[in-house]
């Protein structure tokens, strides 16, 4: 064996002491925040910051009053789905307020929201926040559905923009990269756990983004299909580093007559406008929010843009490995379920190995496995521990190695 995959869901993060999706969510309606004094992002308040002015001061309280709304019609739906477990999360509501954001302001382009927009417009008709701007052409329920959304993304960004003291229970996935020839990352969180690991540990590593000095790093998909490196990290769900931004050549062209080409970059960034390269050149950032999947729907984002690529280049991987490692996922996103057994229906040869203490017979007798050939369970084990329990040992023992 010498190239292997390992799959990471956001379970793997907490024992550093990162949010859970409970925590994220909690956040939400807890975390203390404010829009800023600009009409931008929604800030943590600091002893330094201005108190923002009308007609920002009320709209935290306001969108918070918005989102029980939403949150209390979610409940209702999840009492009939499979997420009901799991409760309602800061996905499932970020998904609600895009659907109706879209709905109101592109278009009927999913007919089946249409009924729950018009029921949110009304119920929530005394918490709707007009546009200051002028030139917005949103209607209040748009622009506040949107406002819930940046509100969502912004407490994401806090939570996950840390930096633990120390980073634990990922022990076999260094043990594999100084094994094996190759070890591919993908992983769904939006934190940068699995970046500083392997900067502290001195392996070099890519992540589709141009490996050099200063703030700001171009995206280049080249790099996340190349052999070149011995280690890849690829993030179907985005990444708090990842932005939207006008790059140094486009701002220098005429606008009038054509669309201005945008470019993904990596930062460490978190409130500037603009972020320079090693080169000094100048990007300016499209919007405050980083550029991450959320919400049920986020499937749908899988065949586009950045997100197209991060799944094209999973595939890739899954198709030249024949050994994928899974901890910390629970199995709701089912574009990314239907990928992973996918992966092993196409070849017999293939194994896939699920770290969870509930272990391999509860997840794989549930429904949702249904479409899973029988033929093919015999291709999966199981070892009743998460990563952090697990050793390198007993994964390769586990793959009979």
């Amino acid at each position: 064996m010498s190239h292997i995959l390992f799959f990471f869901g956001s379970g793997v993060s907490v024992p550093s002491g990162m949010p859970g999706v409970t925590d994220i969510t909690r956040g939400v309606f807890e975390d203390p925040l404010q829009k800023d004094q600009f009409g931008g992002a929604y800030v943590t308040p600091s002893s330094d910051s201005l108190d923002p002015e009308p007609p920002w001061d009320a709209y935290v309280p306001t969108i918070r009053c918005f989102l029980n709304i939403v949150r209390e019609y979610a409940k209702r739906v999840l009492k009939e789905s499979e997420s009901e477990e799991q409760g309602v999360t800061y996905e499932d509501l970020f998904y609600l307020c895009q659907q109706v954001h879209n709905d109101q302001f592109l278009g009927p382009a999913n007919l089946a929201v249409r009924p729950f927009s018009k029921w949110l417009g009304d119920e929530a008709q005394k918490y709707l926040i007009e546009s200051p701007n002028p030139k917005d052409e949103r209607n209040p329920l748009a622009y506040t559905a949107s406002e819930a959304c940046l509100l969502i993304q912004n407490v994401v960004h806090h939570q996950l923009d840390r930096f633990p003291k120390s980073i634990v229970g990922f022990q076999p996935l260094l043990d594999a990269i100084d094994e094996l020839e190759r070890v591919t990352i993908v992983t769904l969180n939006h934190d940068l756990l699995v970046e500083q690991l392997l900067q502290q540990h001195g392996v070099d590593y890519t992540d589709g983004f141009y490996r050099q000095d200063g703030q700001a790093r171009r995206y280049t998909p080249e790099s996340l299909f190349s052999d070149t490196y011995r280690v890849r990290i690829i993030k179907p769900h985005g990444s708090i580093n990842w932005y939207l931004a006008y790059p140094p050549d486009e701002l220098k062209k005429p606008v009038q007559g054509r669309w201005m080409r945008m470019v993904y970059i990596a930062s460490e960034r978190t409130r500037q406008s603009s972020i320079k390269d090693k080169q000094e050149r100048e990007y300016h950032i499209i919007t405050a929010a980083p550029s991450v999947l959320s919400g049920v729907g986020k499937e749908m984002e899988y065949n586009s843009d950045i997100f197209g690529d991060m799944m094209e280049a999973f595939l890739y991987a899954l198709r030249n490995v024949t050994l994928v490692v899974e901890s910390g996922f629970g199995w709701n996103d089912k574009g990314i379920s239907r990928r992973l057994t996918g992966y092993l229906e196409q070849n017999v040869n293939r194994k896939l190995l699920l770290l969870h203490p509930n272990g391999f017979t509860s997840r794989y007798l549930d429904p949702r496995f249904n479409n899973l050939h029988l033929d093919t369970k015999q291709l999966v084990t199981d070892i009743k521990k998460y990563l952090c329990e697990t050793t390198w040992v007993e994964i390769k023992k586990a793959f009979s190695l």
